[in-house]
């Protein structure tokens, strides 16, 4: 990837522990997207944070539009994109109040929905901007992960504590939401990226433990991946563990 991990350390401020499982998530989604989508796609980011996603994205060959409704994480997107000389555009503003003019081949939607009271009504307002053949892929926490049942099970923790977190997810759950759009399933796999992160996005020893896990406990990933279309058209998506 193109920006170090100290980097974004120091523009997040997520901490050495959020860290790892963030760089983890970040690889495997442009993994994804470059298996997805060819290079000069259009990409609407929604949610872009301080713009670290968007910025790779637009290394890669992407033309990136990243939406942020927290001023100062605009601010310091806008200053990555301009420090590593990279046409990435940021705009401040709520997903749900934003004029969209434009269409897109990609919309990303990562760790996004759970902060919505009715995410059906979000993604049935940003399905007309997908182009014939537009592809959404979001990711949503699950909540019966194994690392929550353990926080729940033996230290009597809520696995989601976080107060801006409206909607709670597992597999069942995330396909009946999905039922009440337009949009049909192409590939939904649940994957461990917080378990065993402290090793590296690129650990030949957390690739190994990661590979067991989704085979023993596919259900059991901290995280739901899934990649939709507004049309019916079957396409080949195979995730990487």
């Amino acid at each position: 990837m193109l920006i170090p991990q100290s980097h974004i350390l120091e523009i997040t401020k997520l901490g050495k522990k959020r860290i790892y499982s963030h760089q983890i998530r970040k690889k495997y989604l442009l993994e994804i997207i470059q298996e997805l989508l060819p290079k000069k796609k259009a990409i609407l980011d929604v949610g872009s944070a301080c713009g670290d996603i968007a910025v790779e994205l637009a290394n890669l060959g992407y033309h990136v539009l990243g939406i942020e409704k927290d001023y100062i994480r605009v601010n310091k997107a806008k200053a990555l994109a301009e420090e590593y000389n990279l046409q990435t555009e940021f705009i401040c503003g709520r997903i749900e109040e934003v004029n969209l003019v434009k269409k897109y081949d990609l919309i990303l939607l990562g760790e996004i929905l759970e902060h919505f009271f009715k995410p059906w009504e979000l993604l049935n307002k940003l399905t007309p901007f997908l182009n014939e053949g537009g592809l959404m892929l979001l990711t949503v926490p699950n909540m019966p992960s194994l690392k929550g049942r353990l926080k729940f099970s033996f230290l009597g923790i809520f696995p989601d504590n976080d107060p801006n977190h409206h909607f709670y997810y597992d597999e069942k759950r995330l396909r009946q939401i999905l039922k009440q759009t337009s949009l049909s399933i192409q590939c939904l796999k649940i994957r461990f990226f917080y378990l065993f992160s402290y090793f590296g996005a690129d650990s030949l020893l957390r690739k190994f433990l990661v590979g067991v896990l989704n085979r023993i406990f596919s259900n059991l990933g901290d995280t739901i991946v899934a990649v939709l279309s507004k049309d019916k058209i079957t396409r080949v998506v195979s995730f990487k563990n």
